[in-house]
């Protein structure tokens, strides 16, 4: 008789749920049952051929899942905190796309978009400038572009590239190293940045000053950090009262210093390597004598078009 479809139903079911919510995995305890009471009912039969569910069988599938939920403390925070964790990945998801989609556009506007207006107008218009150089040359001078037996126009044309191609390649390399050195700068104060909060966390906390720290920290990140449109020297030229990690090491080190002040000096270090980096390298005048030599390669075209 113990093996009978009542007595499975009044006793063993409800002890197998109670055994299977203790002893199953998180997610499966997580996720929700999708059966319904009749499909539970002993003996398991198809989906197509279901007995209809009675109270009875309804109460007792409630009363086996509550007392699921209480061996299984926990488990009612854990769909909420899933569905935050997925709204955190798709906000950082929609930031990335959003950079990446700013990077591509500063790209197509500072490189695609020049060389593609400039094919355009000269499409258009090198004729018609040609046609205007000709008419402001007299016969001589068209007659030496026509004949250049000398040759002087492709040797202008030949030193005019040789030496764009130097200058633009010093440039790209000095470019370069730049934007590798402030890589690896960033890198390391983020670091340093990471250490001092988590010291500050460890040795500030339950102190009164504990918030006091942790706003100095924000207006270091906020007003040092992420100020890429001031000119470093100014920033490295702040008075110690405006410096917030100097608020840092005031507060932490009042009499004998304390275990925050080596980190607040590695990271100003780290400060001092990344406003080096991000200083100025290449010169001014250099960008200018690229745009000079393009200038004067693109020109020399017209030139010999009208004397053609």
């Amino acid at each position: 008789a113990w093996w009978t479809k009542d007595s499975l139903e009044h006793t063993m079911l409800p002890s197998l749920c109670l055994l299977l919510s203790w002893h199953a995995p998180q997610r499966i305890r997580d996720a929700p049952l999708r059966m319904s009471a009749a499909e539970m009912r002993w003996p398991l039969r198809s989906r197509k051929h279901v007995e209809p569910a009675t109270p009875e069988s309804t109460l007792r599938l409630e009363a086996a899942n509550a007392a699921a939920a209480a061996f299984a403390p926990g488990t009612a925070a854990v769909p909420r905190r899933r569905r935050l964790e997925r709204v955190e990945r798709k906000r950082a998801s929609k930031r990335r796309f959003a950079i990446r989609t700013t990077q591509a556009i500063n790209t197509l506007m500072r490189v695609a978009l020049p060389t593609i207006v400039a094919s355009v107008l000269g499409l258009l218009y090198f004729d018609n400038v040609s046609l205007y150089i000709r008419s402001l040359l007299d016969v001589g001078a068209i007659g030496m572009l026509m004949a250049d037996e000398a040759q002087f126009v492709q040797n202008f044309l030949t030193v005019i590239g040789l030496l764009f191609s130097i200058l633009a390649g010093n440039a790209y390399s000095a470019l370069y190293e730049q934007q590798e050195a402030i890589y690896f700068a960033l890198f390391q104060e983020v670091s340093e940045a990471k250490s001092l909060l988590e010291q500050t966390t460890l040795v500030c906390q339950g102190r009164p000053f504990y918030q006091a720290a942790l706003h100095y920290i924000r207006l270091y990140v906020k007003r040092d950090l992420r100020q890429l449109d001031v000119p470093p020297a100014q920033l490295l030229s702040s008075k110690p009262m405006d410096d917030p990690l100097e608020s840092i090491m005031y507060i932490t080190s009042v009499g004998v210093p304390s275990v925050v002040y080596e980190t607040v000096k590695n990271l100003r270090q780290a400060r001092g390597y990344r406003l080096g980096a991000m200083q100025r390298k290449f010169p001014a005048l250099g960008i200018g004598l690229l745009y000079l030599l393009a200038m004067i390669e693109l020109l020399a075209f017209p030139l010999l078009g009208a004397g053609s």
